[in-house]
């Protein structure tokens, strides 16, 4: 299997080297990789809401707003 090597090292200044470094070039993103959980969805689009709520309404309620 011929399996070509890209060096994407950058070079700066006398032999300063960042070995495989990409800089926007070849950016891949892969959907597949990044399934949010089911307990993080819950988090955020319930807990989350109910609490940023909650702690609005005790806002108004100390500073007696309505």
């Amino acid at each position: 299997m011929d399996k070509k090597v890209e060096d994407n090292s950058i070079h700066i200044g006398n032999g300063n080297k960042i070995k495989n470094s990409v800089i926007g070039k070849n950016i891949k993103f892969d959907q597949d990789h990044v399934q949010e959980k089911w307990y993080h969805k819950l988090v955020w689009k319930l807990i989350v809401p109910i609490v940023v709520t909650v702690v609005a309404a005790a806002i108004c309620v100390v500073l007696n707003i309505n």
